[in-house]
């Protein structure tokens, strides 16, 4: 799979669809869902991709596995202790952003009951608000980039 971005970005499912892929930075994000919405957090306007709607997520610190940095970065943007299966990593994403290549692990996770079952705390630092969406209803926001394919990947009934 290699998607094309709108800003002329790109994301491959394969490492050798990008020529002189050097990679900056590791980065790990999570489609939580419950009741077939999604979580996703509002960027504050100090953030590269400022005032963007995305998953919860963020770059692998040293030594870290992407599993690891998920469970810490949950943790840091929502207070939500979550356990993350195996299973649940479901992409690993090349991408170039610009002049910036990442690898992107794509995790999704389900998690039973309704959403009001889940306090999220917002770390005020990073975000300025969260909400729960359908993934056709979060098409329309303002999303960071490389957001909207993610989730037409996801859920391809979205396209």
């Amino acid at each position: 799979m290699r998607l094309k971005l709108l800003d002329g970005s790109l994301l491959s499912d394969i490492k050798e669809d990008m020529i002189d892929f050097q990679p900056i930075a590791e980065v790990s994000i999570c489609f939580i869902e419950v009741s077939n919405q999604i979580l996703l957090l509002k960027g504050t306007n100090k953030k590269i991709q400022n005032n963007t709607w995305a998953a919860p997520g963020g770059k692998l610190e040293p030594h870290e596995t992407p599993k690891q940095a998920l469970i810490r970065e949950i943790f840091e943007e929502t207070g939500l202790h979550l356990k993350i299966n195996d299973d649940a990593l479901k992409h690993t994403l090349y991408a170039r952003l610009g002049s910036i290549d990442c690898i992107l692990y794509i995790f999704t996770l389900q998690l039973p009951g309704q959403v009001d079952h889940y306090p999220i705390t917002i770390n005020y630092k990073e975000h300025t608000e969260y909400l729960w969406t359908t993934p056709i209803e979060a098409l329309k926001l303002n999303l960071m980039r490389g957001e909207i394919e993610i989730i037409n990947l996801l859920y391809p009934f979205t396209l």
